[in-house]
């Protein structure tokens, strides 16, 4: 089974400008972090987004990825910007970070399809579509998606502990 038997693979647009400015949140492809960490940003602009952001959507980006993002939670008003390609299950019989994990796991694989000869490679539709997805029971896909997740979230944690540590050097050192 590929990917796109049990997904639908989605290119965000950014249609021609409107003519008033409005605040939009977004997330654009610089928001998506390490570790399944996205941030959404509040734009004034005048472009329009035509893809909403759901729950269980899974994302990456489409220029020089280097890991997959999914939204766990609902984000209401929320829009995603180009330069990113969502995955969105089609049903409830894939475990959504099980999902994520295989795409992740698969990425030197698309860097190596893509073989433009450029120094920032980029994937397409096509590129995830020939994915394959193993056909494991629910129950093993909750147990991989659970500890995909979970190592993503303790990573952030150690990178959040890193981060105040060196903030807590770099406080002690001004004051000796």
């Amino acid at each position: 089974m590929k990917i796109n038997d049990i997904a639908v693979i989605i290119t965000p647009k950014v249609t021609e400008k409107d003519s008033t400015i409005n605040k939009k949140k977004v997330i654009l492809s610089a928001g998506l972090k390490e570790n399944n960490e996205t941030l959404v940003e509040t734009i004034n602009d005048n472009v329009l987004f035509d893809t909403n952001v759901y729950k269980d959507d899974i994302i990456i980006k489409r220029v020089s990825p280097q890991y997959v993002n999914l939204i766990d939670q609902s984000k209401d008003q929320v829009y995603y910007g180009n330069n990113l390609i969502i995955i969105r299950l089609k049903n409830k019989k894939y475990h959504p970070s099980y999902i994520a994990y295989l795409i992740e796991k698969n990425i030197p694989m698309l860097e190596t399809m893509s073989n433009s000869g450029t120094r920032f490679y980029s994937i397409n539709k096509k590129m995830l579509e020939s994915i394959n997805v193993p056909s494991e029971e629910y129950s093993i896909q909750l147990s991989i998606g659970n500890l995909w997740d979970s190592l993503n979230k303790r990573a952030r944690i150690i990178n959040l502990l890193k981060d105040k540590n060196d903030l807590m050097k770099k406080i002690i050192y001004e004051k000796i």
